[in-house]
């Protein structure tokens, strides 16, 4: 309280839109502001006027990491506090809808850096899809971070090595040619090409 406090209205007090517009005095409030908001169309109570937030959050989609075949990061940043959404879909598949993404339940976030953990992931490559909401209920454009899929690790044996059968940007597997390096106390034995079929 005194000389210097801030009187305006914040989001949710119980002086929005609950004054009477008939008593209402002057075109303009303390601040210079429309006295009775073309938005809600019913004064305030108070000196001041809500003036409502009418921007929405400005995400940037940030870096998807792959820990694991089930699990992963996605990264995001907002320029606004809210509750981000997320949607995660297979890899190329059409954008969501917003009402799609934020069917579920929110999560906060502050402004900055948030990373989201993802878990009960399938190998293959994914796309999240996030949205953020503010307090006002402004929701940001949709933004997409892609989590690569999951690596197939090789498996050794005194007798030989499985490579699996990771198949990336061609549908037969060219020549390839593998290295194997000395990354501890064995010495490796042989530097080979394998050919497909």
């Amino acid at each position: 309280m005194g000389l210097n406090a801030d009187y305006t209205l914040k989001l949710g007090s119980p002086a929005i839109d609950a004054g009477d517009n008939s008593a209402a005095v002057g075109s303009t409030d303390l601040a210079g502001n429309a006295r009775i908001n073309p938005i809600t169309s019913t004064v305030d109570i108070g000196a001041y006027e809500y003036e409502p937030d009418v921007t929405a959050p400005v995400v940037t989609p940030g870096v998807g990491i792959r820990t694991t075949d089930a699990t992963g990061t996605a990264s995001f940043s907002t320029n606004e506090a809210g509750d981000y959404y997320y949607l995660v879909v297979e890899e190329g598949d059409p954008a969501p809808s917003v009402a799609a993404i934020t069917s579920g339940t929110g999560t906060a976030c502050g402004t900055g850096t948030t990373t989201i953990s993802l878990t009960g992931l399938t190998p293959t490559g994914k796309d999240v899809y996030i949205v953020v909401i503010d307090p006002s209920g402004n929701i940001s454009a949709p933004v997409m971070v892609n989590v690569p899929a999951g690596i197939t690790k090789l498996s050794a044996d005194p007798e030989s090595i499985d490579f699996g059968r990771l198949y990336v940007g061609y549908e037969v597997s060219p020549t390839q040619l593998v290295t194997i390096t000395n990354i501890g106390n064995i010495t490796p034995v042989q530097t080979f090409c394998k050919k497909s079929g």
